[in-house]
């Protein structure tokens, strides 16, 4: 018996997922959760502080991108969290856990411009199972933000974008270099293996780079090599 259109909501994180009746042969689930049925409601109109459409495979590729600099195991509940802000046609995801920062940005059509903070992993998660094609984003006055696509539609609670850490300012006038990716990325392999990967000995775990007027010298060692 074909199943009606339900609205659910995650009771160990907070998210409600409502579920369109299934086309055959497949199905959207977000599996070993528990779910209990409630009634929900989109943010209205007059509500609504934030709201864009994106690609989701380009969402997908910018948001793996930002999650890079978010910690498996945060020390600090902002530390697990993306910026999304939407402004001017474009929209931006930022990862900072104030050791490591990661900006990036994709076109998108905006129509309401503004910022709200998401859980990174629960985001990621959700738009990875989402099938080729337009993805909205909704967030109301309250965080609630929603995820709408042909296959379904997620309710994800955010949070105030004001409790985001902010990435420091640099003055790229005075502290900026250019160089060719693919040069920078050949010598990385060169001394990446010497580099210590115990977080015990943080400071050894990084690459020192030496830039000179035309040339930058790398260097990686934990101590050993």
């Amino acid at each position: 018996m074909p199943r009606k259109n339900s609205t659910q909501v995650l009771e160990k994180s907070t998210v409600t997922e409502v579920v369109p009746s299934p086309v055959e042969g497949e199905e959207l689930t977000i599996a070993d959760a528990e779910f209990s049925q409630v009634d929900s409601q989109s943010p209205s109109t007059d509500e609504v502080k934030l709201k864009f459409e994106v690609e989701v495979e380009t969402f997908n590729s910018k948001l793996s991108t930002a999650l890079l600099a978010v910690p498996t195991k945060p020390t600090h509940p902002s530390f697990g969290n993306v910026l999304i802000a939407a402004i001017d046609g474009q929209v931006k995801l930022t990862g900072f856990d104030y050791n490591l920062g990661i900006t990036v940005s994709c076109e998108a059509n905006v129509e309401h411009q503004g910022m709200v903070i998401l859980p990174a992993k629960l985001l990621q998660s959700i738009t990875s199972r989402l099938p080729v094609g337009k993805l909205t984003v909704t967030a109301n006055a309250k965080s609630i933000v929603s995820l709408s696509c042909a296959s379904g539609k997620y309710q994800i609670r955010g949070a105030n974008p004001d409790d985001f850490p902010t990435l420091p300012a640099l003055d790229v006038n005075n502290h900026s270099v250019q160089v060719k990716p693919l040069l920078l990325a050949t010598a990385l392999r060169y001394v990446l293996f010497a580099a210590a990967t115990e977080e015990t000995r943080q400071v050894l775990t990084g690459v020192h780079l030496q830039f000179d007027a035309d040339s930058i010298e790398l260097a990686a060692s934990d101590s050993h090599r």
